[in-house]
């Protein structure tokens, strides 16, 4: 020091604001990443979540049993009769017609079809809004009255599960009994027992032109053990 007076160090001053910043923007850099990270990989685990799904609800190869009018799978004994696999709309409308058949019988379509000979003309009982009403001969030798469902669609298959839940319920001496249901394939049958006197409505309204129509006496009464039930 020629004058006296002390030469400070040569040195560099680094402010504490830059440095502040640059630790700032590596932690928001750290961050993002980690961010972008973790949606890639929570969108790789969904596609992989709906890939898996997607075969879960592939449709198996679920073999289709016709049930005979003896209980028993049709066949021959013990054995098993395949069909093609069923849809989902099968499939789905099936599981929901096991909680209403109750005690009635399932028939296959040939039973059906043998006890009708084969759905002939001679044997048509009537028509209505559900369809067809055939008469029939089962093989232990009763006499049926089988209902065939003319709209195969949805509507009509809700209307077939309607009357078979609500003839399951319901157990009149006065009403006619529910035997079983065919649901094989496309057809949707309902077999009841036959009544050989014929329906209240031929009586009624003179459907059956060999019958007289009834008094106003005879209507009278059944009015009164409807409602009576």
């Amino acid at each position: 020091d020629n004058d006296g007076r002390a030469i400070k160090p040569l040195g560099v001053d680094v402010p504490g604001k830059e440095k502040d910043g640059l630790a700032g923007s590596m932690i928001a850099v750290i961050v993002l990443s980690s961010v972008i990270a973790f949606v890639v990989s929570m969108a790789v685990i969904w596609l992989l979540l709906l890939k898996c799904k997607g075969f879960t609800h592939q449709p198996e190869d679920t073999p289709h049993v016709l049930i005979s009018s003896n209980g028993k799978p049709s066949g021959g004994a013990g054995s098993l009769t395949f069909g093609s696999r069923p849809s989902s709309a099968s499939l789905s409308f099936s599981s929901s017609l096991l909680a209403y058949t109750g005690t009635a019988k399932v028939f296959s379509l040939n039973d059906i079809e043998k006890a009708t000979d084969n759905f002939d003309t001679s044997r048509i009982l009537g028509e209505g809004g559900f369809g067809l009403v055939y008469s029939g001969i089962l093989d232990d030798g009763r006499k049926v009255a089988v209902k065939v469902l003319k709209r195969d669609n949805q509507q009509g298959s809700r209307e077939f599960l309607a009357e078979v839940e609500m003839l399951s319920r319901l157990h009149h001496r006065n009403l006619v009994k529910l035997i079983g249901i065919c649901t094989e394939d496309h057809t949707r049958c309902l077999v009841y027992e036959l009544v050989p006197s014929g329906s209240v409505e031929s009586y009624l309204h003179g459907v059956d032109k060999e019958a007289d129509p009834l008094d106003w006496g005879a209507r009278m009464k059944i009015a009164l053990g409807a409602a009576r039930g």
